[in-house]
């Protein structure tokens, strides 16, 4: 709650500060992660001031903390994960839904998430993990991995410690795995630890982060809704690119991570159609299961794709 109320304290200042520049403002709640890099690349090349949006980007300490926000309205967009809370808040008559892709597992080709065992252990022997946050999507992978070599939950001693001290848990012992996302995923393997499970072997087609719309861009300003994913496709295709020279600098300076370690980590693929329904489902039924989801909504309460198909028409006329 004081992280919360910190925030908005901050949200307030920066609404009485905000720049006359006939830009429409709108309040992103975001982190510092490479699968936010289609929404940096927008900003930095200015795809968002094309299309009349002056993003207000407000860090979030962690992916839950957003919820309340989004729901409240005190941000417009929440750029987290797709959240048992969020789903719940929708569940319970929240005016958000979730509009776009922000990191989803591919069928093929490297995936930015994975668990990563210390040297010499193999996953069946695997009873110490830590997923690297407080984030339902890392939990549910961790647990469908473990369960497909036979380890039942019951089995495992699940901890949540920082993504900093990974590297130092894993070399004493402290934890024979951690489940975590990219670039993180690069340092523990340069560090002398192995991928154990890749989320594409397990989850593959689940997206796990999204655009979540609050009741003024779902409801009251659709235009402004429309107009913001119009850059975010921008920015999408801009990263698409690749580790491009621009892109590596622009990542690097929004994230803090370095270029080097940038250049050589698995960056996440980003649907611009609708997600796999299927995917998410089969999460939703999992987080009903852990007792962290109240029931499992249907694609139509949760998924709004029409902000996608709008912004599509936009670039095009």
């Amino acid at each position: 709650m004081r992280r919360i109320a910190a925030l908005l304290v901050v949200l307030c200042a920066c609404a009485r500060e905000a720049p006359s520049t006939g830009l429409d403002v709108v309040r992103v709640g975001y982190q510092r992660y490479i699968s936010y890099a289609p929404l940096f690349i927008a900003q930095a090349e200015g795809y968002f001031a094309r299309h009349g949006i002056q993003p207000e980007l407000v860090l979030m300490p962690d992916g839950n903390t957003g919820t309340p926000l989004v729901v409240s309205g005190d941000i417009d967009v929440l750029a987290g994960p797709g959240s048992p809370g969020i789903l719940n808040a929708i569940a319970r008559g929240g005016n958000v839904r979730l509009v776009a892709d922000k990191g989803s597992v591919p069928d093929s080709g490297c995936s930015q998430m994975a668990m990563v065992g210390r040297p010499g252990i193999d996953i069946g022997s695997v009873r110490r993990v830590s997923p690297s946050r407080a984030v339902a999507a890392l939990d549910y992978f961790t647990e469908t991995a473990l369960a497909s070599s036979g380890t039942k939950r019951s089995e495992l001693e699940i901890h949540h410690i920082p993504t900093s001290v990974h590297v130092e848990a894993l070399g004493r012992g402290s934890v024979d795995a951690v489940s975590t996302t990219e670039p993180a995923v690069t340092r523990l393997v340069t560090a002398g630890n192995h991928v154990l499970r890749d989320a594409r072997e397990v989850v593959p087609g689940l997206t796990y982060g999204f655009l979540v719309f609050g009741e003024r861009l779902t409801s009251r300003e659709r235009n402004v809704g429309e107009r913001f994913i119009a850059a975010y496709i921008e920015g999408i295709e801009a990263y698409a690119a690749g580790k491009t020279g621009r892109n590596l600098d622009i990542v690097s300076a929004a994230t803090g991570d370095e270029r080097d370690v940038l250049s050589r980590a698995c960056w996440p693929p980003f649907r611009t159609e609708s997600i796999d329904t299927i995917a998410f489902g089969a999460f939703q039924d999992w987080a009903v299961g852990r007792k962290l989801l109240d029931r499992r909504l249907g694609n139509r309460e949760y998924w709004d794709g029409t902000f996608l198909e709008a912004a599509k028409l936009l670039r095009k006329n």
